[in-house]
């Protein structure tokens, strides 16, 4: 950070869920805080797993049998 105020900087790329059920099992989240000379960081990291999403799941309807 370059400033001796409190700041807020965000790296981003690509995209990740933010919402949702999948969010619960496809996104690894971690928060720590480190203590360098400055003051406190507080570091947060979000990594999107690869895992299926939603776009690669397909619904495939069976033909129900004639009851007889």
């Amino acid at each position: 950070l370059s400033t001796e105020r409190s700041r807020y900087e965000k790296f981003r790329s690509g995209a990740i869920l933010k919402a949702g059920e999948p969010r619960k099992y496809a996104v690894d989240r971690a928060v720590t805080s480190v203590l360098l000379k400055p003051g406190v960081f507080g570091i947060q990291v979000s990594i999107y797993l690869p895992v299926k999403t939603v776009d690669d799941i397909s619904i495939v309807e069976v033909p129900q049998q004639a009851a007889g």
